[in-house]
């Protein structure tokens, strides 16, 4: 498998989302919750509460960590 080269505002942008994601991510396992806005409504997802619904989320976060990680991190940069 190859990864595609990425340019320097891609992959300055890919660090950022790395960092977003890590903080949400070690945010969600340290505090066992996370929670949203919607409709004016706050709604709070924990392992207790909705479990598929967390362990789904904390699945997806961890995902785009590693594909954040790999175009900011790894990935060659392709300069024009």
């Amino acid at each position: 498998m190859t990864v595609p080269p990425v340019d320097k505002k891609g992959q300055w942008l890919a660090r950022v989302f790395l960092l977003a994601f890590l903080w949400f991510l070690y945010d969600m396992l340290y505090m066992g919750e996370f929670s949203y806005h919607s409709m004016g409504n706050k709604k709070v997802v924990s392992a207790d509460s909705q479990p598929l619904k967390f362990n789904f989320s904390v699945f997806w976060c961890s995902l785009m960590v590693c594909v954040c990680s790999v175009f900011g991190l790894v990935a060659k940069r392709h300069d024009l």
